[in-house]
């Protein structure tokens, strides 16, 4: 699910969830070019080797996730508008990829097998604006 929340909604969501099966990756103005948050996702998520640093590459990991022992995946964004600003075009590319992966995870068909290693996967983005 995707959630535009304040501070005080974001502590009260993250209070539902068992802390030792919970991976958070937040993203804030820090990153600001598509090389530091790919770089930053591959290791928060500890992607794996094959991770090729693009679009593609990411879309594939977000809807893998076959090498975290975690079930939940929340990716806290921080003043969305404020990320990526080196390179403000990326900005969406990036959005779309955590759509994408969210609308994956919340569905419940999975003609494929894909979730069968996490069949209890919860993966939520937080935007939050401070």
């Amino acid at each position: 699910m995707i959630y535009n929340v304040n501070k005080e909604e974001l502590r009260n969501n993250l209070s539902k969830y068992n802390n030792s099966k919970v991976r958070l990756v937040l993203i804030d103005c820090k990153v600001r070019n598509v090389d530091e948050l790919m770089r930053k996702l591959y290791e928060e998520l500890e992607f794996p080797d094959y991770f090729g640093y693009n679009w593609n590459a990411l879309n594939d990991c977000l809807q893998d996730f076959s090498w975290l022992k975690e079930d939940y995946v929340f990716f806290i964004i921080i003043n969305k508008n404020y990320i990526l600003l080196d390179e403000k075009n990326q900005k969406e590319l990036f959005f779309k990829c955590l759509e994408l992966a969210s609308n994956f995870w919340d569905d419940t068909n999975d003609e494929f097998g894909y979730k069968d290693l996490h069949p209890n996967m919860v993966f939520n983005v937080y935007y939050v604006d401070i």
